[in-house]
């Protein structure tokens, strides 16, 4: 479709036109991002943001609240308010159970990702290692259910698709900024001037690539070039194009392949991906998904590429914003290195590219 569907959503284009952007890093960007988002609450701005862009780390909270479920206690998750001079060990060590922080703080990554391995998880081994930790505490099943926007996005998907229930989705918070997560698609090292890492969004209503990048793809193919919905992603390609009603009809594999929340945000955090392709390790477990270009829809069969954490790409998440011309950013900088370095001229590297 032209233009950016969630602006036809009742309320979203009525919000101020303001994005929030939060870099990656891991889960020293996840803590980070957990008290930048109670700062944002308590001040009122979080629910009056249109858009928040998110990679990495920064996209575990991000998510886990933007899909939280009903009945869950949003101050009980995010934690309180606490000004640094009235902060204890105390504060810090002991999160309550069932408390976003509890989940960072208790994460057990390296040995649930080679459990996963050993559970013969394949290419999903990963990315359930992130929804285990960071989705599944606070009742997001991490393996088995798609997601979308609201209940009118809902019912069109049903409408097309007899086959799914309503339980197969989650939906998002109704209160929440839009949802924008990060990843890439790599590609070989050699291939310049082509690039070697393609930006891809996941958003509630759509996902994929933006841009055309001609020639960018397999075999010479062009990549990118428009968005399907999340749950036809990993899908097999059509075999035909669009019909009367500008709709494709596509084959979406066994559950196993089901593209979750937990897909995106792995997706989104893995780092390691990007050194095990190049290595020739990408059997690894680390992300891969069947991707076909929109506009070539019933011309060219799907392929399998590697997929890897979007801030190798743009650690600052915004230039997703921009394409949605988003008037007013606040960025998050959740790096290791500080936006200004201690010497004349020393700025954070995620930032002059921006700016060419």
């Amino acid at each position: 479709e032209v233009g950016d569907p969630e602006l036809r959503v009742p309320g979203l284009a009525e919000r101020p036109n303001l994005g929030l952007a939060f870099s990656g890093g891991g889960t020293r960007s996840a803590s980070a991002t957990l008290g930048q988002l109670r700062g944002l609450r308590a001040l009122g701005l979080l629910e009056k943001a249109r858009y928040i862009s998110c990679v990495s780390g920064s996209s575990f909270p991000n998510t886990a609240l933007a899909y939280l479920p009903r009945g869950q206690d949003l101050d009980h998750f995010l934690g309180p308010v606490i000004g640094p001079e009235a902060l204890t060990p105390a504060d810090l060590e002991t999160p309550p159970e069932g408390a976003f922080a509890y989940a960072i703080s208790h994460s057990g990554l390296a040995a649930d990702y080679f459990l996963n391995v050993l559970k013969l998880a394949g290419d999903e081994s990963y990315t359930r290692t992130i929804g285990d930790n960071f989705l599944r505490p606070f009742g997001l099943d991490a393996s088995n259910r798609f997601f979308s926007l609201d209940g009118r996005s809902l019912q069109s998907i049903l409408a097309h698709n007899p086959d799914m229930e309503a339980g197969d989705f989650y939906l998002m918070r109704p209160d929440h900024p839009y949802l924008i997560v990060n990843a890439i698609i790599l590609r070989p090292k050699d291939r310049a001037p082509l690039p070697d890492k393609i930006p891809v969004e996941t958003t509630p209503l759509y996902m994929g690539v933006r841009a055309v990048h001609a020639g960018a793809g397999q075999d010479g193919r062009d990549l990118g070039g428009g968005f399907v919905e999340p749950f036809a992603f990993d899908s097999r390609a059509p075999q035909s194009g669009p019909d009367d009603d500008d709709r494709v009809r596509v084959e979406l594999g066994a559950a196993r392949h089901r593209y979750t929340l937990a897909d995106a945000i792995g997706t989104s955090a893995a780092a390691p991906a990007e050194g095990l392709v190049d290595d020739g390790l990408d059997f690894l477990g680390f992300p891969g998904y069947r991707y076909w270009s929109p506009p070539l829809a019933g011309r060219e069969p799907e392929v399998e590429y590697d997929f890897g954490d979007g801030g190798n790409l743009e650690n600052l998440c915004l230039m997703p914003l921009l394409a949605r011309k988003v008037e007013r950013i606040i960025v998050f900088v959740n790096t290791r290195q500080p936006l200004l370095g201690p010497g004349e001229g020393q700025i954070n590297r995620a930032i002059p590219p921006v700016f060419g």
